[in-house]
């Protein structure tokens, strides 16, 4: 069945060719009158200059083209014997109805045209049913943001966890982004470009590294409400990208962008990325086939630090000995810890600011247009991008001075669609669509000599001493040196006894015996060993889809369509290859997916109703127990399951310049599957043995959300929306007591609630533009994601039967972003030079309610999640000035993350609540010698600090 899937594709690929797909054109629709007595004009034509699409009205004036791709575009509204009326700037938005209504005067010359000087405005937009933010290509090139996944997270009710110890434990160290959208659990939105899924199906979202480059993206639609019928396998967020198309002319960019003009910690970050793209008519094919090729590459530091300036004195050869004789008085034990006992451990010679890991990626995109007929479009698209990068965080903090140690992560990708559409009629079109999307990942620790990844039998254990290069001398023992007050070593015998091996931090020969002496040495940091991940992964999606869009009547629009995937996901991973019995797991299994729905979207003056169903199924194609409780039931294989989701939202006007809205769903989606294939095996023999479940059914959310959106003045929207969501069959684990060994297996037991309001404030005026996003909320459940209950070795019985506040969970979130614009000829004058003339500013401010922790007091925890951490709060800043050169457009820029360096707290301590100081009992471990002072200098609690770029940009 799989190959004969491929060989459909492939076939109907070439010969049928792929849509549009599902969310990446927009309608445009308005009415033609006559300005003197507001009569409708019949049979006047709205064309979209440089394209071919166009539309005339009808016998009440009025007028719709639908299948318009997302964009800016000209109109040009035309009638004998009236002026011609031409209408720049027209945006045309994902999955919106752009509504203009036109008065043409009689002409008095023939000819005679009038430019209408549009000034973008904001308006509440009557056919929005429900909370969206879409984000085009002139905002996403000024915002200051370095990639998408800060653009995402500047949308407030998004919540991205950084932060090794807050984050599901893994996470980073795969490279997988931790998203949650109004207080839902991660791995519930869905990515898509031009329509089309890109997530992860192994893990669910998708990995940080695999991002389409700025300069591809024409518009970012961001849905976190009640989302259509036609989007499924996602129950919190859909986020779908409309790449580029290259126009009729040629264009083109180039991007350099540098930390090395910066401060310390810019120049240590050494961050450079080069970025651009190039489009147009390809050479003697005509207009009707262009070419957009865009690209960038990125290299810097995985993270840049800054510790105490406490460190360690190597001038002291009996520093940190804890050898002391039996004999010695009280008073000399005191005094050879006041002389010989520091608080800062051996390893620790640098203070300030240091540099850790590296992160390198490149992408390249390519999209092919090429226009058959006026009615038949054709696009390909081509898309690499690879990422390498070892990271540094909180939880790798043993490695501080081994970074040779630490595993290094190397992810790529590629992706190739083919686009067709073809318009039937002025009402009604198809889109036919397919892609294959191929990932994957390696993790694994690096001969530092070679280059070359280890094999399992060459990883090493952390623990025992950093090498066997052992070698020998003479015995030493300690004396009492009364002139200078301390303790001495001195030849006592001479025989050959002692031991003393090569550190490889300090590039020295040391006792053997320090080694024993000195405790901090033998577990605070690594001086040897190798991390925890020797892994490979592929997943391989191969995607059909067709669909049909009508223009019924001038009030419904009815779409549908049907859509089927297969994943080839291929596994093979070793935890802990080093220990006796390690984690092991591999398999290459074969899921199928498909949906079919149907939508109508009814459309009058005073309401617009988007209603629909979908049908959802899937199958992962592997057997498990018939009950996972009982390991001797028997193997049964896994049954296709089927999933009805009604949808429906509707926008009310309540007057000229208001609405209300209101957005009802249910929405499935299955659990990754990565907890339904794990230990495929089944194989018991492990330490604390956890188990996949191929008998998972999907999960489950029923939101609904009621907003109100008003214009308060002329550029001033203001929009208030409260929702809820209840989540039910979520995905958890289990521990089942067994003999002669428990296990762990993957249920769907957990539940959890999320309920809040968000409130969004627009505005434009003039040189300025931006907008306000607060989300209040609390997202409460009995687990967070899906191991927690492995983590905690709940059973059956001791699973948490009641909601408790998460750790996600973000009471309060807010995001301003605004930019001012300098006309030509303003700002201020500097000796007859206007230096922020032609200049823009743009700004990012967010601040976000600390995350919940469990307080301790001695060591007994308190009520769970029941305190918070410091609000993070950070003000990003872009600054762009332009100017000409040589008939070149250059613009440079400036940009500042964080630009008021505040220590924003990411993991806090129990005790006290703050990233830098662990509390009164670590302290008096610390005086006691027990712990060395350097192993709490942790600035990997902190956020990252203020982060200066430069950047240059050719254009033309």
């Amino acid at each position: 069945m799989r190959h004969n899937f491929i060989v459909w594709v492939a076939i109907s690929s070439l010969l049928i060719a792929t849509s549009l797909s599902a969310g990446t054109t927009g309608k445009i629709a308005g009415s033609v009158r006559d300005a003197n007595t507001g009569e409708p004009l019949i049979g006047a034509n709205v064309i979209l200059k440089g394209t071919y699409l166009g539309a005339s009205t009808d016998v009440d004036g009025y007028f719709f083209i639908i299948n318009v791709p997302v964009g800016e575009y000209t109109l040009e509204i035309s009638m004998i014997g009236y002026q011609t009326v031409i209408y720049p700037k027209v945006r045309v938005m994902l999955d919106q109805t752009t509504k203009l209504d036109f008065k043409l005067k009689e002409q008095a010359i023939k000819g005679e045209a009038v430019v209408v000087i549009a000034e973008q405005e904001v308006k509440v937009e009557k056919d929005v049913t429900t909370k969206k933010v879409i984000i085009d290509r002139k905002e996403i090139n000024s915002l200051p943001i370095r990639d998408f996944s800060d653009l995402v997270e500047a949308q407030a009710g998004i919540i991205r966890i950084e932060g090794s110890l807050k984050g599901i434990p893994g996470f980073e160290d795969r490279g997988i982004e931790e998203i949650h959208v109004r207080g839902g659990r991660t791995a519930e939105v869905a990515y898509l470009v031009d329509g089309m899924y890109t997530e992860n199906p192994i893990y669910g979202g998708r990995y940080k590294g695999i991002q389409l480059n700025k300069y591809a993206q024409e518009q970012v639609d961001i849905k976190t409400g009640v989302f259509n019928a036609e989007y499924g396998d996602a129950m919190s967020s859909i986020i779908n990208i409309v790449s580029r198309t290259a126009s009729d002319h040629y264009e083109g960019n180039l991007n350099v962008e540098t930390s090395a003009f910066g401060l310390e910690p810019d120049r240590l970050r050494n961050y450079s990325r080069f970025s651009g793209a190039i489009g147009g008519p390809i050479p003697f094919l005509g207009k009707n086939v262009t070419l957009m090729l865009s690209g960038r590459r990125t290299d810097r530091k995985y993270n840049v630090y800054e510790f105490d300036d406490l460190v360690f004195d190597p001038s002291d050869t009996l520093a940190n000995r804890w050898f002391i004789p039996n004999w010695a008085t009280s008073e000399e034990r005191k005094t050879w810890v006041e002389d010989h006992i520091q608080t800062a451990h051996r390893y620790d010679r640098k203070t300030g600011w240091d540099a850790f890991g590296f992160n390198r990626d490149w992408d390249i995109f390519a999209k092919l247009n090429w226009r058959v007929s006026p009615t038949i479009n054709l696009q390909f698209t081509n898309w690499f991008v690879a990422t390498e990068f070892k990271a540094m965080h909180t939880g790798k903090r043993w490695y501080r001075y081994y970074q040779e140690g630490l595993n290094i992560n190397r992810q790529n990708a590629d992706r190739q669609t083919l686009i067709w559409t073809h318009t039937l009629s002025k009402s009604t079109y198809y889109t036919v669509r397919g892609s294959r999307f191929f990932q994957q990942m390696r993790i694994g620790v690096k001969n530092q000599e070679t280059g070359e990844w280890l094999s399992p039998d060459e990883y090493k254990a952390w623990d025992g001493p950093p090498n066997k290069n052992w070698k020998h001398d003479d015995m030493h023992r300690f004396k009492w040196d009364d002139r200078t007050n301390q303790w001495v070593m001195k030849e006592a015998l001479s025989q050959p006894g002692r031991l003393f091996y090569f550190d490889p931090i300090l590039s020295q020969w040391l006792p053997k015996d320090w080694y024993d002496w000195d405790v901090s040495l033998s577990w605070e940091f690594f001086a040897q060993g190798s991390d925890r991940y020797y892994h490979r992964d592929y997943a391989q999606t191969w995607e059909g889809a067709a669909d049909i869009v009508s223009q019924v009547t001038k009030h419904h629009q009815i779409k549908s369509g049907i859509s089927f995937r297969e994943h080839d996901l291929f596994f093979d991973e070793i935890q802990l290859p080093f220990i006796a019995v390690p984690y092991t797991e591999g398999y290459q299994k074969y899921p199928v997916e498909g949906a079919f729905y149907i939508q109508d979207k009814i459309e009058y003056d005073y309401m617009t109703i988007n209603a629909g169903i979908r049908l959802d199924l899937n199958n992962p194609r592997s057997r498990f127990w018939e009950n996972p409780r009982d390991k001797t039931s028997r193997l049964v294989d896994s049954k296709t399951t089927y999933q009805w989701s009604p949808r429906i939202g509707f926008s009310h006007v309540i007057t000229e310049n208001s609405t209300f809205t209101f957005g009802y769903g249910q929405f499935y989606q299955f659990p990754t599957y990565r907890n339904v294939y794990l230990n495929n095996e089944r194989d018991l023999t492990t330490a604390r043995p956890i188990l996949g479940n191929a008998l998972l059914s999907s999960e489950k959310v029923t939101q609904y959300e009621f907003g109100l959106n008003a214009e308060l003045t002329r550029g001033l929207i203001f929009q208030i929306i409260g929702w809820s969501k209840e989540y039910n069959n979520l995905n958890s684990t289990e521990r089942v007591p067994s003999f002669p060994r428990t296990y762990y297996v993957n249920l769907n037991t957990d539940y959890a609630t999320a309920r809040g309001f968000d409130v969004n404030i627009r505005f434009r005026k003039k040189r300025l533009n931006g907008m306000l996003q607060y989300t209040y909320s609390r997202a409460t459940a009995n687990n967070k994601d899906p191991w927690e209950s492995y983590r905690a070795e709940y059973t059956e019985q001791t699973q948490p039967r009641r909601e408790y506040l998460m750790g996600y969970d973000r009471t309060h979130d807010l995001t301003f972003s605004g930019a001012y614009f300098f006309p030509k000829g303003g700002g201020v004058s500097l000796l007859g030079f206007r230096p922020l003339a032609k200049a823009r500013v743009d700004v990012i401010f967010a601040a976000t309610s600390g995350a919940p922790y469990t307080p301790t007091r001695n060591g007994i925890a308190g009520p769970t999640n029941s305190e918070r951490e410091p609000w993070y709060i950070t003000t990003n800043v872009h600054f762009r000035k332009n100017f000409q050169l040589y008939g070149m457009n250059y613009t440079f820029g400036v940009l500042v993350f964080n630009f008021f360096d505040r220590k924003n707290a990411l993991d806090v301590y129990s005790e006290t609540g703050k990233a830098d100081d662990p509390g009164k009992y670590v302290n008096r471990l610390i005086e006691q010698r027990i712990y060395t002072q350097t192993y709490w200098d942790q600035p990997y609690r902190f956020g990252p600090r203020r982060r200066i770029d430069f950047t240059l940009e050719v254009s033309f």
